[in-house]
């Protein structure tokens, strides 16, 4: 079995951090103007929220920060060419030789990349802070390892160029963006040439639910010692795994949908097409109760959403509450569903046209030994083959990936569906033991990025690459 390595790089980095509080480091994603304000109430038990409302980085759990500077936590690093230090610690050789990088990370301040469409990002350092980016080798991360990082409008750009005029930089290797959202650079590309800006900082796609997914199968194995057992308890729910030797034999329906947030309306829009195609019954299908569909569904030219779906709903696989299920495991469940089926019908949490990003809907089918056809954005498909995993065009006709146009989309995705469904079972049976090593390949290559550090490599890589080349 493969081990962490060790080491991951020979220069030094420094992970900065301008204060530290009562409570311990506190991230920079804030106005640092307001830090009379968090000290006064720091050790109230009870605190009003709005007291917070300048704050750019506003987290209600910033009482309870662990001493990290955010990124070097996140990061899980090597202590010995990594360190965590405050910006008053900094010697001689920091200033001259190490990579020193602020950070603003989705973690700690999740509104500042998600759901801020407006922010002043100058304000996030001091102008002692500022003025150490007149060297090159001092830089800001904002890391966004959020699901559905897909907002990025002019204004966001507009704010992170406020940022770089801030400091007073003419280069674009001193700022760096690192998000989920998978069209990342082509949002960037489209905005400096619309504002007719030159770049003015790097930016990168990371799936980092693709990384994160190594990790809990690795712990898993080595709490039940190489076997499949029900040993992960949260909520009162038992998580399990299959090995390779388990997925050989005969199940009795076709494929699992999983469709648990009803009020994301492209899942009951899927559910409809199976019901109407006639492989509903097929398979195993959640849709759980929603305000927001059975709102949707009594609206005038929705009729068949009503009859067919919410006079007959909530459909349960495994958990009837959706607020429940959204608070399981990220990436486990108990294995029983999946191998009942032959292959996942992925409902990912968004299916538009406009972005493209990656969540753990569509890492699961991978963790349990499933192919999988999806029901999400154009692309993800091709992001995945990048990666090295394995697709299943031995199932599915995979062409959909790249229809940009969602209702040609869909149906294209319920052609392979009704195809497969129409298919004998014992044919089915012998399709799937066919794509086997595919399978395990998928699940080993998820545990291979763990083992190798892989996304911290890449991290690194970039913010300690030559300071004087561009990467746009």
């Amino acid at each position: 079995m493969m081990r962490p390595s060790t080491k991951i790089m020979q220069k030094k980095v420094n992970f900065l951090y301008e204060f530290k509080g009562p409570n311990g480091y506190i991230p920079i994603g804030f106005d640092y103007k307001q830090l009379g304000v968090i000290f006064d109430i720091s050790n109230q038990k009870e605190w009003d929220g709005s007291i917070y409302s300048n704050r750019l980085g506003y987290d209600s759990k910033f009482k309870v920060l662990e001493e990290s500077a955010s990124a070097y936590d996140f990061l899980n690093l090597e202590r010995e060419y990594v360190t965590n230090k405050s910006v008053a610690e900094l010697t001689e050789d920091d200033l001259l030789y190490a990579t020193n990088v602020f950070v603003i990370d989705s973690m700690h301040n999740e509104p500042i990349v998600n759901y801020v469409k407006e922010v002043d990002f100058s304000n996030i350092l001091s102008p002692k802070s500022k003025n150490l980016f007149k060297k090159s080798n001092f830089k800001l991360l904002i890391i966004d390892n959020k699901e559905g990082a897909y907002h990025h409008d002019l204004n966001f750009f507009k704010g992170i160029k406020k940022l770089h005029n801030s400091l007073k930089i003419d280069t674009d290797n001193q700022i760096y963006y690192i998000t989920n959202s998978s069209d990342i650079l082509k949002k960037y590309k489209t905005y400096l040439y619309h504002s007719k800006e030159k770049s003015f900082m790097t930016v990168k796609n990371i799936e980092f639910l693709i990384y994160d997914a190594g990790e809990p199968i690795v712990s898993y194995f080595q709490t039940t010692e190489g076997k499949s057992e029900n040993v992960i308890y949260e909520q009162g729910v038992d998580y399990s795994l299959p090995l390779p030797s388990e997925i050989g034999e005969k199940r009795e329906k076709y494929f699992l949908s999983l469709n648990r947030n009803t009020g994301r309306l492209h899942r009951p829009k899927l559910v409809l097409s199976m019901i109407k195609e006639g492989v509903f019954d097929k398979g195993l299908v959640s849709l759980l109760q929603s305000d927001v569909f059975d709102e949707w569904a009594e609206r005038p030219g929705n009729e068949e959403y009503k009859t067919l779906i919410k006079d007959k709903y909530p459909f349960v696989v495994d958990y009837e509450d959706e607020r429940f299920v959204s608070g399981m495991h990220n990436f486990f469940t108990n294995k029983d569903m999946w191998m009942k089926t032959y292959f996942s019908v992925v409902s990912e949490t968004s299916s538009s046209d406009e972005w493209i990003f990656i969540t753990e809907k569509v890492i699961r089918p991978m963790i349990y030994y499933h192919p999988f056809i999806l029901w999400g954005n154009p692309g993800t498909l091709e992001i995945l083959q990048k990666y090295g995993f394995e697709t299943f065009p031995e199932f599915f006709d995979e062409d959909y990936d790249m229809i940009y146009n969602e209702e040609n989309r869909l149906k294209a995705i319920m052609k392979s569906v009704k195809r497969l469904c129409d298919m004998p079972l014992e044919e089915l049976h012998e399709l799937y033991k066919s794509v086997i090593p595919k399978l395990i390949h998928n699940r080993e290559l998820l545990m291979k990025f763990y083992y190798e550090q892989t996304r911290n490599k890449t991290i690194l890589n970039l913010l300690t690459k030559d300071e004087n080349k561009s990467t746009i």
